[in-house]
């Protein structure tokens, strides 16, 4: 943290900054500030501060096409940090206006049979085993395509599933069919190794319809997703230079999380500073004091 480094290095911090960082009440003091109704930095999935970039709203869009033409299953991946799980709670708020019956299972890392009773409980459908959870959401699929309603499950962080059993009786469920199409579309999300987990079985690769894969943020996109996130918190103003922009999207490669906490960090430094605009030197002290290389830019040789 960066009260952690100014004390381990022995710097005396700005004054104010001490008593602002002692709790987190204290530290939103900064929202007045600046002028904010509500933090514009934190890395919570939100569905109001997704920001639409060209990429995201493709990503949406082809996750969304997935469910609406009853796809099989569909694939996102992307670094850490990229947006993923932004993006699968953009779904999530939009499937709420939808004929959708959903499961949205965050960690898979379970065995076949615990996580197909896991979908199926979240299905409110009784199940004890393997066996009861299979026909229980066999039930689930076919009465909901009977209602005119569509079964979606997500698996998030999907790259944690390492058991093939786990992936074969995924398949097994998309067996559900009808001339129309599948009677459950399956959503999996997860780091860029999912890829070619999934590929390395080609039988269940076979059923993943779309796929789409996150890249970070040019420096533009890191602009606009700054300014995005400051409008939705209230912000009436820039309150970011140009260079500190530029100075934190080589920091951050790109990476939506890791923009977040610089931008956090520098707001709250501004504000112990006193400053008007967050600049290019605010930032290079966050950084400074939490041991961020900006991105193209060597580690300093060893003293």
């Amino acid at each position: 943290m960066y009260i952690t480094a100014l004390a381990q290095r022995r710097i005396h911090p700005p004054p104010g900054l001490l008593q602002f960082a002692a709790s987190k009440d204290e530290a939103v003091m900064y929202l007045s500030y600046w002028g904010l109704q509500r933090p514009p930095f934190e890395n919570v999935g939100r569905p109001e501060f997704f920001f639409r970039s060209q990429q995201h709203e493709e990503a949406l869009a082809r996750m969304l096409y997935a469910v609406t033409q009853r796809k099989g299953a569909f694939l996102l991946t992307g670094d850490v940090g990229c947006g993923k799980s932004t993006v699968i709670r953009a779904m999530i708020a939009r499937m709420a206006e939808m004929r959708i019956d959903l499961a949205n299972v965050t960690y898979p890392k379970l065995s076949a049979s615990d996580l197909l009773q896991e979908i199926c409980h979240q299905f409110s459908s009784d199940c004890h085993d393997k066996l009861s959870a299979l026909r229980g959401l066999r039930k689930v699929a076919q009465e909901n395509h009977h209602r005119e309603r569509h079964t979606v499950v997500v698996l998030d962080e999907a790259q944690v599933i390492n058991d093939p059993e786990v992936y074969e009786e995924l398949r097994l469920l998309l067996n559900e069919q009808d001339e129309s199409g599948f009677l459950m579309t399956l959503l999996f999300v997860g780091q860029p190794e999912l890829r070619g987990m999934i590929d390395a079985i080609p039988q269940f690769s076979q059923r993943i319809g779309i796929r789409y894969h996150l890249h970070p943020m040019d420096f533009m996109e890191t602009a606009r997703y700054i300014v995005h996130r400051l409008k939705i918190a209230g912000g009436s103003r820039p309150l970011f230079t140009r260079s500190a922009v530029e100075l934190i999207h080589r920091a951050a490669n790109g990476i939506p999380r890791i923009i977040n906490n610089i931008c956090d960090l520098a707001l709250l430094l501004g504000m112990s500073l006193q400053a008007k605009v967050i600049d290019q030197d605010t930032v290079l002290r966050v950084l400074e004091e939490e041991g961020i290389v900006p991105h193209g830019q060597a580690n300093p040789a060893p003293s």
